[in-house]
């Protein structure tokens, strides 16, 4: 493939993930290549690939001269994901032990004062996603960084379900735990920490469990 249409590609790529994250495409709706080629106005070889990045992400499955199936998050998978956050993300805690500085502390004020101030849904999800991928990424470990990011692209398409519920409660209830890590790891007692993170893993489980 040419460099142009690898670019084109990623581009394309891009797009449809966030298409998917969103919601803009749903689930079980077919993607045809043609349809997209045409919607992006390029040619049909860059969606093709992008179509079969996304597969062996397992955002869609590719059909034979039909399309590309967006699939659905499967409660197995759901339990899969929360199983591992529950133990990569108090690793992650525990890797940032004696690198809570000061500079650290003021950014940790600053993402709960910008999830708090969030106007919308999507908004409050961001910041949420930010919030945990700030550990991640301050552990300077690549391979851990890009697990996060993968199990929060999957966490997103559902947790919105969760915080759109008419019941819910879960903006004000993900506020006070985040607030409760944040406040130990200033603290630097990272045990506190890890078991708020634990308590705030299990209740997000819960909350979408509940609400999908």
């Amino acid at each position: 493939m040419l460099m142009s249409e690898n670019l084109f590609g990623n581009i394309v790529y891009q797009k449809i993930k966030i298409a998917i994250l969103n919601e803009m495409y749903e689930p079980n709706q077919i993607l045809n290549e043609r349809k997209l080629a045409e919607e992006f106005q390029i040619s049909r070889t860059p969606v093709r690939e992008a179509l079969k990045i996304l597969e062996g992400e397992g955002w869609v499955k590719i059909i034979p001269w039909k399309g590309a199936i967006v699939n659905k998050i499967t409660q197995k998978e759901i339990d899969e994901i929360f199983q591992i956050r529950l133990i990569i993300e108090p690793a992650i805690i525990e890797l940032l032990q004696n690198k809570i500085d000061y500079k650290k502390r003021a950014y940790l004020d600053k993402l709960y004062e910008n999830q708090k101030k969030a106007k919308t849904k999507k908004e409050f999800i961001l910041a949420d996603r930010e919030f945990h991928m700030t550990f991640a990424e301050w552990t300077e470990n690549l391979q851990l960084i890009e697990m996060v990011k993968g199990l929060n692209d999957k966490i997103y398409m559902v947790g919105h379900k969760a915080i759109n519920s008419k019941d819910s409660k879960r903006e004000e209830e993900t506020l006070e735990e985040h607030y409760k890590i944040i406040q130990a790891l200033k603290n630097n007692d990272i045990m506190m920490a890890k078991n708020f993170m634990i308590a705030h893993v299990i209740e997000t489980k819960n909350n979408i469990n509940k609400n999908i």
